[in-house]
């Protein structure tokens, strides 16, 4: 794939890492517990993990291909290896940049619920707000970018950490007697999976880091290593949340939140709710940057391809970002964010982000097949790794959408 290099290749593993790890748990946790609680009431940990144990295989595939393949189109770039034909490459690249926009207004979404639930104002209005503030920070220079997301990481870990040290008796608990957050009679092995649907949209920042691997140092390295330690650590952040908050907040309450969080830190201490609206702000403020960041990528990336107009790939000389590309992704993430609800643009998303780690799996699989998986020494799976991804990600479309059917 002949092409120019134009973007700055500056970003270490710390940076990248501390963004997907933003992206992640500004999605799982600030935006969606309360939903997946709705859903898997108190399963709602164990929700988790069946959301973790489809992802991590995916995510390894991820892990493999960005090695052998450190293209800023992603997804696009694994398909285009695979299989040979524009098309895919372009119907996966168009999947994918749809889901990123989708996942943006589903971030600032959230980000609009927390704002409303303390100064009321219109959700709708305020997530337009942080779409377009960020767009322009986007604008600026990835690096300032990043440095401004990992900020924002540091401080809504910090937020979750509190969270887990004030309902630290219900881990004690947990421990004591596990089969209470392992029980899914009141709920059923379907709720638990419509749960785990839509708890994967919080490791869908998976598919997001790799669109900065034109600007990442060492990227064959660090891009597989920044996959694996982002989806580890928020495993583990997500499971503690979920085991307190389900301890000390009725589901029903718990669903019905526009802020869960605030409920939950407000419950378990002595501390302001404001404390923790600021930083489920943050940290879901945190999330929108990140998918325009990697929305603007990956269409920047299928434009330098030369799998969409090439005007997407402009790139400002002085400041090395694709402006062009950063204004589609902020207008049409607008747009979505300030119609649709927030369970609505959640679904959507991981509806979209099943059907592209499913295409991620086929291509790492068929590269195998072909003896044309990586042979640059990078990092390499097993090929059961790809063929296990492929089937989770297959199961849980089906059951989903049997649900769905279900519920009409």
């Amino acid at each position: 794939m002949a092409r120019k290099h134009k973007l700055k290749r500056n970003l270490g593993l710390f940076l990248v890492t501390l963004f997907a790890l933003g992206n992640i748990v500004g999605a799982g946790i600030y935006a969606l517990i309360g939903k997946v609680a709705g859903e898997a009431g108190l399963a709602t940990p164990l929700a988790f993990l069946v959301a973790m144990l489809i992802a991590s295989f995916s995510a390894l595939s991820f892990a493999e291909l960005s090695s052998s393949h450190p293209y800023s189109e992603g997804v696009s770039a694994y398909v285009h290896a695979a299989f040979r034909r524009k098309w895919a490459s372009m119907a996966i690249g168009f999947l994918m940049s749809v889901a990123t926009i989708v996942s943006a207004a589903t971030l600032a979404r959230a980000f609009g619920g927390y704002l409303n639930s303390s100064t009321g104002l219109y959700v709708g209005l305020g997530s337009t707000l942080i779409i377009l503030l960020f767009g322009i920070l986007a604008a600026v220079g990835v690096e300032e970018s990043l440095k401004f997301s990992a900020a924002h990481t540091i401080v809504e870990i910090i937020g979750l950490l509190v969270i887990v040290w004030f309902g630290r008796q219900a881990l004690v608990d947990a421990i004591a007697n596990p089969s209470v957050i392992l029980d899914f009679r009141s709920v059923g092995i379907m709720g638990v999976l419509s749960g785990a649907f839509l708890a994967f949209y919080a490791y869908i920042g998976i598919e997001d880091v790799v669109h900065l691997s034109e600007e990442t140092k060492k990227t064959k390295t660090n891009m597989p290593k920044a996959i694996i330690y982002s989806v580890a650590i928020s495993t583990i952040l997500y499971v503690l949340i979920a085991i307190v908050a389900t301890k000390f907040i009725p589901i029903n309450q718990l669903k019905d939140s526009e802020a869960p969080l605030s409920l939950v830190f407000k419950t378990i201490t002595s501390t302001p709710a404001w404390v923790i609206t600021l930083i489920a702000l943050t940290a879901t403020a945190g999330g929108v940057l990140a998918h325009v960041l990697s929305g603007s990528r990956l269409l920047y990336g299928m434009a330098e391809a030369g799998w969409i107009h090439k005007r997407l790939s402009v790139v400002h000389e002085k400041r090395k970002t694709p402006t062009a590309s950063i204004v589609v992704v902020v207008i049409l993430s607008s747009i979505l964010s300030f119609i649709f609800d927030l369970t609505i643009l959640a679904s959507t998303t991981s509806y979209l982000i099943l059907l592209v780690f499913g295409f991620v799996n086929l291509s790492l699989i068929w590269l195998k097949l072909r003896k044309k998986a990586n042979k640059t020494g990078g990092f390499r799976v097993p090929i059961y790794v790809p063929i296990l991804g492929l089937i989770f990600c297959l199961i849980l479309i089906t059951t989903q959408t049997i649900g769905l059917i279900g519920r009409l």
